[in-house]
Protein backbone atom coordinates (compact mmCIF):
# COMPACT_ATOMS: atom_id res chain seq x y z
CA UNK A 1 0.00 0.00 0.00
CA UNK A 2 1.26 3.53 -1.09
CA UNK A 3 1.32 6.16 1.74
CA UNK A 4 0.30 9.73 0.10
CA UNK A 5 2.98 12.21 0.16
CA UNK A 6 3.56 14.31 3.50
CA UNK A 7 1.60 17.62 3.27
CA UNK A 8 5.12 19.74 3.91
CA UNK A 9 6.87 17.36 0.57
CA UNK A 10 3.72 18.20 -1.37
CA UNK A 11 3.95 22.11 -0.85
CA UNK A 12 7.03 22.24 -0.97
CA UNK A 13 6.87 20.20 -4.23
CA UNK A 14 3.93 22.80 -6.17
CA UNK A 15 5.56 25.75 -4.45
CA UNK A 16 9.07 24.89 -6.37
CA UNK A 17 6.61 23.62 -9.60
CA UNK A 18 5.24 27.54 -9.15
CA UNK A 19 8.10 29.25 -8.74
CA UNK A 20 10.02 27.35 -12.24
CA UNK A 21 6.39 28.44 -13.75
CA UNK A 22 6.54 32.05 -13.11
CA UNK A 23 10.01 32.68 -13.86
CA UNK A 24 9.62 30.79 -17.13
CA UNK A 25 6.13 32.53 -18.07
CA UNK A 26 7.76 35.86 -17.12
CA UNK A 27 10.65 35.32 -19.54
CA UNK A 28 8.33 33.89 -22.28
CA UNK A 29 6.19 36.99 -22.28
CA UNK A 30 9.56 38.90 -21.88
CA UNK A 31 10.86 37.98 -25.10
CA UNK A 32 7.65 38.50 -26.93
CA UNK A 33 8.43 42.05 -26.70
CA UNK A 34 11.87 41.73 -28.73
CA UNK A 35 10.56 40.23 -32.15
CA UNK A 36 13.12 37.95 -33.78
CA UNK A 37 15.25 37.73 -30.39
CA UNK A 38 14.16 34.60 -29.78
CA UNK A 39 12.88 33.21 -32.73
CA UNK A 40 9.67 32.76 -35.40
CA UNK A 41 7.21 32.83 -32.43
CA UNK A 42 8.20 34.94 -30.71
CA UNK A 43 7.81 37.88 -33.32
CA UNK A 44 4.26 35.58 -34.21
CA UNK A 45 3.17 36.53 -30.45
CA UNK A 46 4.48 40.26 -31.18
CA UNK A 47 1.98 40.14 -33.85
CA UNK A 48 -0.93 39.22 -32.33
CA UNK A 49 -0.65 40.62 -29.09
CA UNK A 50 -0.02 44.35 -31.45
CA UNK A 51 -3.37 43.51 -33.37
CA UNK A 52 -6.29 44.56 -31.36
CA UNK A 53 -8.39 41.79 -32.29
CA UNK A 54 -5.55 39.10 -31.03
CA UNK A 55 -4.99 41.96 -27.62
CA UNK A 56 -8.73 41.95 -27.55
CA UNK A 57 -9.02 38.09 -27.08
CA UNK A 58 -5.69 37.50 -25.14
CA UNK A 59 -7.25 40.40 -21.94
CA UNK A 60 -10.70 38.20 -22.83
CA UNK A 61 -8.49 35.04 -21.93
CA UNK A 62 -6.54 36.16 -18.97
CA UNK A 63 -9.80 37.35 -17.22
CA UNK A 64 -11.95 34.53 -17.79
CA UNK A 65 -9.19 31.95 -16.62
CA UNK A 66 -7.67 34.04 -13.94
CA UNK A 67 -4.22 33.84 -15.53
CA UNK A 68 -1.04 35.93 -15.20
CA UNK A 69 2.31 35.77 -17.49
CA UNK A 70 4.48 36.61 -14.39
CA UNK A 71 3.27 33.90 -11.91
CA UNK A 72 1.28 34.03 -8.65
CA UNK A 73 3.60 32.94 -6.15
CA UNK A 74 4.61 29.88 -4.43
CA UNK A 75 1.60 28.88 -2.65
CA UNK A 76 -0.36 29.02 -5.67
CA UNK A 77 -0.30 25.99 -8.45
CA UNK A 78 -1.22 26.96 -11.78
CA UNK A 79 -3.92 24.63 -13.47
CA UNK A 80 -3.85 25.75 -17.25
CA UNK A 81 -2.05 27.86 -19.80
CA UNK A 82 -2.32 30.43 -22.57
CA UNK A 83 -0.15 29.35 -25.60
CA UNK A 84 0.76 30.51 -29.00
CA UNK A 85 0.57 28.15 -31.42
CA UNK A 86 -0.24 28.28 -35.13
CA UNK A 87 -0.91 32.02 -35.15
CA UNK A 88 -3.98 31.32 -32.34
CA UNK A 89 -3.90 31.72 -28.72
CA UNK A 90 -5.44 28.99 -26.76
CA UNK A 91 -5.94 27.67 -23.38
CA UNK A 92 -4.28 24.16 -22.78
CA UNK A 93 -3.76 21.95 -19.93
CA UNK A 94 -0.56 23.42 -17.52
CA UNK A 95 1.11 20.23 -19.11
CA UNK A 96 0.60 21.01 -22.64
CA UNK A 97 1.71 24.63 -21.54
CA UNK A 98 5.06 23.01 -19.90
CA UNK A 99 5.95 21.39 -23.33
CA UNK A 100 5.59 24.35 -25.03
CA UNK A 101 8.40 26.18 -22.63
CA UNK A 102 10.64 23.06 -22.94
CA UNK A 103 10.46 22.86 -26.61
CA UNK A 104 8.33 19.58 -26.69
CA UNK A 105 5.61 21.24 -28.33
CA UNK A 106 5.82 24.04 -30.94
CA UNK A 107 5.00 27.56 -29.83
CA UNK A 108 5.41 30.40 -27.22
CA UNK A 109 4.22 30.20 -23.32
CA UNK A 110 2.25 33.40 -22.65
CA UNK A 111 0.59 32.80 -19.22
CA UNK A 112 -0.02 30.29 -16.69
CA UNK A 113 -3.92 30.19 -15.14
CA UNK A 114 -4.98 29.53 -11.96
CA UNK A 115 -8.09 27.77 -14.01
CA UNK A 116 -8.65 23.68 -14.90
CA UNK A 117 -8.94 23.07 -18.70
Amino acid sequence: MTHPPHPFLRRSIGAVKCTIVAVLAFLAVSATSAPGALGTDAAVAQEVLVAPAGEDRLERLLQRHDCSATGFGVDVIPGSSLVLQDDEVRHVSFDDGWDVYTGAQPGTLLAVCRASV
